[in-house]
């Protein structure tokens, strides 16, 4: 899948413009003329200037390029359906991983990305279980970053050596 730059300038310049609203209400600093809003302001507006020149570009070369080509890929249902499970798997991260934890949500989606892509569904459980505990280990023990254990919390103490 192949947007035209006048598509992803635009996005680029929106995601400058967002940036630089979200910057002007950092708190202001009281004795130097510049506070924590500056660098993120100073990132927007490049943002913006490279967007602009990303929708020029793509305005210029729209006459050889539509403005959404897709790939091969995008005739084959099974692939179809791997780039919607991939939107699913983040949509359901995002949904659940507070009430179901971190490590049944990574079970879950290893189990479903990992089986259809490769079909062998006894071997993408293995792989999603172990996988899964050794991200949550690596984060929780090693990066000291407490990751939601949701269903599992009783049994968090079961895997830290703390």
């Amino acid at each position: 899948m192949k947007f035209n730059d006048a598509i992803i300038g635009l996005v680029v310049t929106l995601f400058g413009a967002v940036v630089i609203s979200q910057a002007w209400y950092f708190p202001k600093a009281q004795h130097i003329p510049y506070g924590p809003g500056f660098l993120p302001t100073i990132l927007g507006i490049g943002l913006i200037f490279c967007g602009g020149l990303l929708v020029i570009s793509g305005i210029a070369a729209r006459r050889q390029q539509a403005l959404l080509a897709l790939g091969a890929w995008s005739r084959s249902p099974r692939h179809v359906a791997g780039f919607l499970l991939v939107l699913a798997s983040l949509g359901f991260y995002v949904l659940l991983a507070d009430d179901i934890g971190h490590f049944a949500c990574s079970v879950i989606i290893l189990f479903a990305l990992i089986g259809h892509l490769s079909g062998h569904w006894w071997r993408a459980l293995g792989i999603s279980l172990v996988a899964s505990f050794v991200i949550q280990m690596f984060f929780v023990e090693v990066l000291l970053v407490p990751l939601p254990w949701g269903v599992l919390e009783p049994y968090s103490g079961l895997f830290t050596w703390r």
